[in-house]
């Protein structure tokens, strides 16, 4: 990844905002299923 980035999550692990421009790691994607839901690449 070139840039530094975050999605903000709430308690209950449900994304704060509404769309993810960047790209989402796989790791990332499979701790966090609603971010993947979100993001429009995993990588």
């Amino acid at each position: 990844f070139e840039d530094n980035a975050c999605v903000l999550v709430n308690e209950r692990g449900e994304v704060r905002g509404s769309d993810i421009k960047g790209p989402v790691s796989r790791e990332a994607a499979e701790r966090w299923p609603r971010i993947a839901a979100t993001a429009k690449q995993i990588v």
